[in-house]
């Protein structure tokens, strides 16, 4: 499951690694994942600048807005709109592609 539908089902840390066995500071990988989140919302005004996400990071008792759902999500992956609009046939050669809006893999 992505992280994205393990954040909307309050299940976050069902995305990590279980080699860390819970040897982490669960307010910092909360704050990791909201910024990440934050990091690729689909509306480029709704991202926050570095320096934010410094900020974000650098202050555990800052307050982070809410992220809404990311660009292009579908089917859990980032996908570029192009290669949902072809047919089936020409989709599945393409499957294992992920793209992001700006087409930086």
């Amino acid at each position: 499951m992505d992280i994205w539908r393990q954040w909307q089902d309050g299940t976050p840390f069902n995305t990590l690694d279980p080699n860390l066995k819970e040897s982490y500071d669960e307010v910092e990988v909360m704050k990791c994942i909201q910024t990440g989140l934050l990091c690729v919302q689909e509306n480029i005004n709704d991202r926050p600048s570095m320096v934010t996400v410094i900020s974000y990071l650098n202050n555990l008792s800052l307050e982070l807005p809410s992220p809404h759902e990311p660009a292009f999500f579908t089917l859990g992956r980032f996908m570029d709109p192009k290669v949902t609009n072809e047919s089936s046939s020409n989709q599945s050669a393409k499957s294992s592609t992920l793209f992001s809006v700006n087409e930086i893999v």
